[in-house]
């Protein structure tokens, strides 16, 4: 099992991954055909955070019982700052996608000392509710634990999810569609949520180029083999635009489905 490094303020070394000295300098620079099943890339934060503007595309898969880890390091404490994923200079109409995962076995981790160490903020869309994804992909065995994602339309949405895993997340200011879709399948505990906090926002105002009327996202959107359980939902007011959605907590379609220990506030 190798670590592997990326760091966007480095500019000396030789910059191939391979220490905090010679560290990819930005996520396009990675070279996914080294990493494999087992391995670790850490993303540095810097001493207190650091800011990464690019899109991302994870592009190695993991196996299970030995997935690839994009986490922080939670004891260097010249890197173990907060990574920011920031698209806020796409303003109001971000088509982007922030983190792209159509792989297998693959764990996204932000932990530092119980602390969320990775963000993902400010991807938005006030118009169309469906674009502005921070994470959005496909695969089994993906794990999402300790992420804060800040003023996003979309917050985890996993197109087809199996043995998918989102704990200990924060999702404040979700302000478009859903803050998490899992097109989930199985039988019972195939899927888990839990231990996160879900925030959505809700203003009645329609933007200028918006139609119909404007609510704000729902929580949690999945079809089959999902328990949520131990998570705090709540709905706040605002006065920035949301989305012509309207907020349902929790809306799942499928069978195989267990909701229990749960708060809700403000619906």
């Amino acid at each position: 099992h190798i670590s592997w490094y990326v760091d966007n303020a480095q500019v000396a070394g030789n910059n191939d991954g391979t220490s905090w000295a010679n560290a990819w300098r930005s996520f396009a620079a990675v070279n996914w055909a080294t990493i494999h099943a087992g391995d670790t890339v850490y993303v540095s934060g810097g001493a207190t955070s650091k800011t990464y503007a690019e899109t991302v595309t994870i592009e190695a898969s993991g196996i299970s019982g030995s997935p690839i880890t994009i986490t922080v390091d939670a004891n260097d404490l010249s890197h173990n700052g907060t990574v920011i994923f920031d698209y806020n200079g796409d303003g109001d109409s971000s088509t982007k996608t922030g983190i792209t995962v159509n792989q297998n076995y693959v764990t996204f981790n932000g932990n530092v000392g119980g602390a969320n160490h990775i963000q993902i903020a400010n991807l938005r869309n006030t118009i169309n509710r469906y674009t502005a994804l921070a994470i959005e992909g496909s695969g089994t065995g993906l794990i999402f634990d300790h992420l804060t994602f800040m003023n996003d339309n979309n917050g985890i949405t996993l197109d087809t999810a199996n043995h998918a895993e989102i704990k200990n997340c924060r999702f404040e200011q979700t302000r478009g569609d859903r803050a998490i879709f899992l097109g989930s399948s199985g039988t019972f505990d195939s899927n888990l949520i839990h231990d996160n906090y879900i925030e959505t926002m809700v203003n009645s105002a329609v933007p200028p180029g918006g139609s119909g009327a404007y609510g704000g996202p729902d929580g949690i959107q999945a079809d089959s083999g999902v328990s949520i359980y131990n998570n705090s939902t709540k709905v706040i007011s605002t006065n920035v635009y949301t989305s012509n959605q309207h907020p349902d907590m929790m809306q799942m379609t499928g069978n195989f489905i267990k909701v229990y220990g749960n708060t809700f506030t403000n619906v």
